[in-house]
């Protein structure tokens, strides 16, 4: 799924039996499908992830079952004109491409996004990718997940810090984590560093009373994410 100018768009997936890369909208204000009827679909697939820059959303990866689908040509859904482009990318100058894979982890960050882990069909992944979607250059960061994992969840915050959680680590599927890792993509602002720091060397702030911690001068919108 991809949220974009105000609706919801799902592309793709499996029914369990059978793989599709239909487009379905969800208009928000009215709750409203539409079916999006683009001729030229790209290969089927599911455990595909996707981002979204001015009139495109991009799919990134995926497969079945049995395959993984390559990075280096990316299917994108002008939401413009309602069609399906094929748009070649930009290798990192030293590591190329990212490699095939499915059920990886992505996140959107401004117009960068972020993919890590998942499956190439052989093995588990550990590492992790920016690309451009204004350039659609990738980069390999020096970071990368500290377990190899797929079928994992990402989630990033406002300010830019990335959350992963959960996955399989075995490529059986035998074995699974619930372990939550986070990183920053970018630089945090001053008071989302200072606001962490307090934190983590004062983890009992959560049940001290907000009156006491107003008093001591905590900002309203930080005490606002305890009460939350």
């Amino acid at each position: 799924m991809c949220l974009h100018n105000g609706a919801l768009y799902v592309v793709g997936g499996t029914t369990g039996f059978e793989y599709s890369m239909d487009v379905h909208r969800l208009s928000l204000p009215n709750l409203t499908w539409s079916r999006l009827r683009a001729y030229q679909e790209p290969e089927s697939r599911y455990r595909h992830e996707l981002a979204s820059h001015k009139d495109m959303i991009f799919v990134l990866g995926g497969g079945t079952a049995h395959t993984s689908l390559t990075l280096k040509k990316v299917p994108a859904f002008n939401t413009k004109v309602e069609c399906w482009e094929s748009m070649p990318t930009i290798p990192d100058r030293t590591h190329g491409y990212p490699s095939k894979r499915r059920c990886h982890g992505c996140v959107q960050f401004k117009s960068k996004a972020y993919i890590c882990g998942g499956h190439d069909g052989n093995s588990v992944l550990e590492d992790m990718w920016e690309l451009d979607l204004q350039a659609l250059q990738w980069t390999r960061l020096t970071a990368q997940l500290p377990k190899s994992v797929y079928f994992h969840s990402g989630a990033i915050s406002e300010t830019g810090q990335m959350f992963v959680f959960g996955g399989v680590t075995s490529t059986n599927g035998s074995s699974r984590c619930n372990t939550l890792w986070s990183m920053w993509v970018t630089v945090p602002p001053l008071l989302e560093m200072a606001w962490q720091s307090l934190l983590h060397y004062c983890p009992q702030m959560a049940n001290t009373p907000p009156t006491l911690l107003a008093q001591a001068g905590v900002p309203r919108a930080l005490l606002q994410r305890l009460l939350s």
